[in-house]
C-alpha cells in the first residue's frame, strides 16, 4: 500500500522496519487450492503445513515491488516500524501436504507481487 500511495503523491521514499527476517510466503490463490484439496483428500484430524517450504527475505520482496514501482523509490529504514523481536527464519515444511494431495503451489512470488501491487493501486484510487 505504501508504494502505491508513494506513487500517488509522487514521494519517493518508503519507510521500512527490519527487512533481514525470511519468510516462507505462499499465494493465497494457492492455498485456497490445498484447502480444496485437503477437503477431498486429507485425514481428518491431521495438521498440515500449507507453505511453500522455501524462504525469502522480506528485503528482496521489498525490492521487488520497488522495481515495479511506476516512479523510482528507495527504502528508508524507519525505526518506528522496527520490532522488538524478530524471528529470523520462518519456513514450513509441506511434504505431508504434497503426499496427502499432490499440491504444490503454482503462482511464483513474481506473479503474486505484481497481482498485490496493481490491487492495492486499485484501492488507493478509488479512495481518491
Amino acid at each position: 500500500m505504501r508504494i502505491a500511495r508513494a506513487e500517488r503523491q509522487g514521494t519517493s521514499t518508503i519507510p521500512v522496519g527490519n527487512l533481514t527476517p525470511r519468510r516462507d510466503l505462499t499465494d493465497v490463490r494457492d492455498v485456497v487450492r490445498a484447502y480444496r484439496l485437503l477437503a477431498l483428500h486429507g485425514a481428518g484430524g491431521e495438521v498440515y503445513n500449507v507453505c511453500s517450504g522455501s524462504d525469502r527475505s522480506i528485503e528482496s520482496l521489498a525490492e521487488d515491488l520497488i522495481a515495479q514501482a511506476r516512479i523510482p523509490m528507495t527504502l528508508v529504514p524507519d525505526s518506528d516500524l522496527q520490532r522488538p523481536v524478530d524471528i529470523p527464519v520462518l519456513r514450513g515444511d509441506n511434504t505431508k501436504l504434497r503426499t496427502a494431495t499432490g499440491w504444490s503451489p503454482e503462482i511464483p512470488i513474481s506473479q503474486s507481487l505484481s497481482d498485490l501491487l496493481a490491487s492495492c493501486r486499485a484501492l488507493v484510487e478509488s479512495q481518491n
